[in-house]
């Protein structure tokens, strides 16, 4: 019986510091990432993509 006790005690403490490790650990982790995800696609709004338009009667670019 005692055996038993200290299994199921030995599961549940072990789901705890699971628990635990998701909430202190990775949460800050996934914000941080977030954060830097939002940055970068900032700095991708506020910069101008260059176009390729095409001039009429100019000559093709080398490349």
């Amino acid at each position: 019986m005692t055996d038993n006790r200290n299994t199921i005690l030995a599961v549940i403490l072990s789901g705890l510091v699971l628990i635990a490790w998701q909430y202190f650990y990775n949460v800050p982790q996934m914000e941080k990432q977030r954060a830097q995800q939002q940055a970068q696609a900032e700095l991708q709004k506020s910069t101008p993509q260059p176009t390729a338009t095409a001039t009429p009667g100019a000559a093709p670019q080398a490349g």
